[in-house]
C-alpha cells in the first residue's frame, strides 16, 4: 500500500519480513523512490520494475536486510542505485537492466546464475564503486 501511495522523493520502510508472488507496482519514469529494507527480508517470485530512479538500501546499523528473487528480478530501465543490504536471485537474476544505469555503491548483489543481466545492448551503464557483485553458476 505504501508503495502505491509514495510520492517522488519518499522513503518506503519495510516493517516486516514478507513473501509475495505478485509484482510490486512499477516505479514510473520521473519518480524517485527510496526503498529501505530496514533489516527485513522480502522474497518475491515476480519482478520489481524500476523505470524512474530507485535507491535500495538498508538504513539499520547491521545493513543485513535482503530483497530475494526466486523468479523475476529488479527489472530496470531507469536509474537503479544499490547502497546497502542484499539483493539476491536464487534460480534467477538479481537485477535485469534493459536500458539505463545500475550503480552498485554498497551492499551485495548476488545470484547462483548471473547477478546482473543485460536485456539489450543500448544505453546501459553498470557502475560498481562499492559493495560486491557475486555470480556463481552451479551445475
Amino acid at each position: 500500500k505504501a508503495y502505491n501511495a509514495a510520492a517522488s522523493g519518499d522513503t518506503i520502510y519495510v516493517i516486516d519480513d514478507v513473501t509475495k508472488d505478485t509484482a510490486l507496482p512499477e516505479n514510473p519514469s520521473g519518480k524517485t523512490i527510496y526503498f529501505d529494507l530496514n533489516g527485513h527480508s522480502l522474497t518475491y517470485s515476480n519482478n520489481m520494475v524500476n523505470r524512474g530512479t530507485m535507491y535500495i538500501l538498508d538504513g539499520t546499523n547491521a545493513k543485513n536486510g535482503s530483497l530475494n528473487f526466486t523468479a523475476g528480478s529488479v527489472y530496470n530501465t531507469g536509474t537503479l542505485n544499490i547502497q546497502s543490504g542484499n539483493v539476491t536471485g536464487t534460480g534467477t537474476y538479481a537485477i535485469t537492466t534493459a536500458s539505463g544505469t545500475v550503480n552498485i555503491q554498497g551492499g551485495i548483489v548476488s545470484s547462483n546464475t548471473t547477478a546482473i543481466r543485460t536485456d539489450g545492448y543500448n544505453n546501459i551503464a553498470i557502475n560498481v564503486s562499492g559493495g560486491k557483485v557475486l555470480s556463481t553458476n552451479t551445475p
